[in-house]
């Protein structure tokens, strides 16, 4: 009796240690499978949540730069006309779902949305998901902390307040012109004169308190080299200051021949910069130097110029100063002496005629030869 309790008690124990053994493997198995799946769910999610995801201007810009990226602008038409990422494409929020698929054909393509502040961006987003788009992401802050250049409706580039200072923006260039000194002899020779420097754009900022826009295009010449027809080297003229206001290549960057010293053979000129309410041109003059064969810097004329507006008249064979003073005119004229120099020899200050509703001679004229000052030639003092 006692023996055939033992017994079924240990047939109980072996059954209930293999039963609870299955069950024990089988928990170890079902929470292996429960950690792969939740890696697994954890990676979707991760991509899940890298859909739609929000990138920095400055990364931003980088992925466009690169050409990579369709920039989609989700803002209304006539904002995208005013102004715009460059290469984006129109596509307004409102008719999204409508216009993708022939905006965006290729639903894998690398998406980048943005709106005016960033703030749409996210819903955006989530509506080119709906349709299937696998990486679609937005930029944050939109247009108004974009770093990058931004198109605006007359197709050139402005720039965010928030850019501490537009990028660098020079464009080199190489300009040749000829020239013959002597130009009413048929045999006189043309000389060649190449100007080398670069262009670049002035900009302005604070533009409506938010924008770095273009100002003016301007151009800074460093050198000018001149040869002959044969490629001799005649002359090469270094460290010039010039920055004017862009001339291209049509006016010759600033660069002119005159003969102002009355002598037969053309001077060159070359424009600094514009000057100010005075007139004046500020610029280099070489006079051509018929013994040595080059061009000598004539520094009276470019003072002349710092503080006038300058000309000649091959008549009298004078040099003119045009400077504004007030409601005046300032007409200087000089003639040069027999060593070269310039020398004023008369002055005459012009006003405005009330009653001829024009400019007039002779409110005062000074003759610095013969001492002798004349007035009152107009009807009134000038203003």
């Amino acid at each position: 009796m006692n023996w055939k309790i033992i017994t079924l008690l240990s047939v109980i124990l072996l059954s209930c240690y293999v039963r609870f053994k299955h069950i024990d493997s089988f928990a170890g198995t079902a929470v292996a499978e429960n950690s792969v799946a939740e890696k697994k769910g954890s990676e979707a999610g991760k991509r899940r949540s890298q859909f739609g995801l929000g990138i920095e201007s400055l990364d931003a810009q980088n992925l466009a730069e690169s050409g990579d990226a369709v920039i989609l602008d989700i803002r209304s038409e006539e904002s995208f006309k005013r102004d715009r990422i460059a290469r984006a494409i129109s596509a307004p929020l409102d008719t999204l779902d409508k216009s993708a698929a022939a905006s965006l054909p290729t639903k894998d393509k690398f998406i980048l949305i943005y709106c005016q502040d960033g703030a749409k961006g996210q819903e955006a987003a989530e509506v080119l998901g709906g349709l299937g788009y696998t990486d679609v992401h937005f930029i944050i802050g939109g247009l108004d902390g974009w770093h990058g250049p931004i198109i605006n409706e007359y197709g050139n580039p402005e720039y965010n307040s928030i850019v501490k200072s537009p990028p660098d923006n020079n464009t080199p260039f190489s300009f040749t012109t000829k020239q013959a000194i002597r130009p009413e002899f048929p045999d006189s020779e043309e000389l060649a004169f190449t100007l080398d420097g670069y262009t670049y754009i002035e900009w302005w900022g604070g533009y409506k308190g938010e924008r770095w826009t273009i100002g003016f295009v301007r151009t800074k010449v460093t050198g000018i080299t001149i040869k002959k027809a044969d490629g001799a080297l005649v002359q090469h003229i270094t460290d010039l200051d010039v920055d004017n206001e862009h001339a291209g290549s049509d006016n010759r960057y600033g660069l002119d021949f005159m003969d102002w010293n009355f002598d037969g053979y053309l001077d060159m000129s070359l424009v600094k910069y514009m000057g100010g309410t005075s007139g004046n041109m500020p610029g280099y003059y070489w006079l051509w130097n018929p013994s040595l064969g080059q061009f000598v810097m004539n520094n009276q004329l470019a003072d002349m110029a710092s503080s006038a507006g300058i000309n000649k008249d091959d008549s009298t064979e004078t040099i003119l100063s045009f400077a504004k003073s007030g409601g005046y005119i300032i007409v200087t004229e000089y003639k040069y002496d027999d060593e070269g120099r310039i020398n004023a020899i008369s002055q005459e200050e012009q006003g405005y005629d009330d009653d001829k509703g024009s400019y007039c001679d002779g409110i005062r004229k000074t003759n610095f030869i013969t001492g002798k000052v004349e007035s009152g030639l107009c009807s009134n003092s000038g203003k």
